[in-house]
């Protein structure tokens, strides 16, 4: 029993064994370079595509400001719920992107957006798309996929370590 403590408290002083730190770091770092790629593929792709394609074919439509507030769906800063009504049906959102813009609206003034006919859901404003906000390389979308895919390589430099780290200790030399 008393080997048994010992040989506990010897394990919680050592910390984290390198097998389990190169586990945690390459989830972690996974996680990064997919998070990282997706915001590159949104700032770069996605939404200049969307942008371009609603400029050119978009359907001028109006929506409606039902409120602006903090704390809607449990997030801390400001967001505004805005109203659609387009071909017989209407929707109610949490608008996400550049909310700062509803800021000179009151609720029930109209905002001008453009709808794409090929896909009824995506619908932006107006400004958005001619400001083109978080598209493009210098977009916020672009710095944090840079951000993750640095931290990514960081991780896997860490991961390394930590590999050479368990290779030296299963043949029974000290790290150094």
């Amino acid at each position: 029993m008393r080997a048994a403590l010992s040989r506990d408290r010897t394990r919680a002083r050592r910390g984290m064994s390198p097998r389990a730190a190169m586990v945690y770091t390459a989830v972690l770092g996974i996680f990064s370079a997919l998070l990282g790629a997706h915001a590159l593929w949104e700032g770069i792709y996605a939404l200049p595509t969307a942008y371009d394609s609603l400029a050119r074919t978009g359907v001028p439509v109006e929506l409606q400001v039902t409120r602006c507030a903090t704390g809607i769906d449990g997030n801390r800063g400001l967001q505004c719920v805005v109203r659609l009504s387009h071909a017989g049906e209407t929707r109610d959102w949490t608008y996400p992107y550049e909310v700062s813009q509803f800021a000179p609206y009151t609720p029930g003034e109209l905002v001008p957006a453009l709808l794409d006919p090929e896909h009824p859901g995506t619908v932006y404003t107006v400004r958005n798309v001619y400001d083109r906000v978080g598209a493009g390389a210098s977009s916020s979308n672009t710095a944090a996929g840079a951000f993750c895919a640095i931290f990514a390589t960081a991780l896997a430099g860490v991961f390394a370590y930590y590999r050479r780290l368990a290779r030296r200790l299963r043949v029974g030399r000290l790290p150094g």
